[in-house]
């Protein structure tokens, strides 16, 4: 009876951890989900600063 009361507490205990790790990746999946936006967003400030700047071409410095 106590092998059987074992091996449920272990279940039990390995079950929590992987609800555990679930959790955590999740976290992790939205944490790195708002970086990439974060990028991006910034990616789209330096494209509109680069057009935005007067850059003369090498046909106009001629």
């Amino acid at each position: 009876m106590a092998d059987k009361l074992d091996y449920k507490d272990a279940y039990l205990t390995m079950m929590r951890a992987s609800e555990q790790a679930i959790r955590n990746l999740e976290l992790m999946q939205q944490g790195t989900a708002k970086i990439m936006l974060d990028l991006i967003r910034a990616q789209q400030k330096a494209e509109e600063a680069i057009i935005g700047q007067d850059i003369p071409s090498d046909l106009e410095r001629d």
